[in-house]
């Protein structure tokens, strides 16, 4: 997925791309079942950050509004979020931390 970044440009193409993804993995056959995976660029939940880099942004841009939602989008489509549904409060497992 691509990163957002900080500038509008960047957070539309985000949308515009979460978007499209959601509608392509909901049309997929029903015969099969989907697993997805990869590099999403967006920390899901404030457990999912590592908390020095929130102490050094307020709002880190893999971390917006928009971005999360695209993630609600698709577990609110029938898909889910592996690692969380085994361990829905481990702490210290980040999924982003930046230097």
């Amino acid at each position: 997925m691509p990163n957002s970044q900080r500038g509008i440009e960047r957070r539309n193409a985000r949308l515009e791309c979460d978007e499209a993804f959601l509608q392509y993995v909901t049309r997929l056959p029903d015969d099969k079942p989907v697993i997805i995976g990869g590099d999403f660029n967006v920390a899901h939940k404030y457990i999912d950050i590592f908390p020095e880099n929130l102490r050094n942004e307020e709002n880190p841009s893999g971390f917006t509004e928009e971005g999360r939602c695209g993630l609600d989008s698709l577990i609110e489509s029938g898909f889910a979020d592996a690692y969380h549904h085994l361990y829905p409060n481990k702490e210290g497992a980040y999924t982003w931390w930046s230097s």
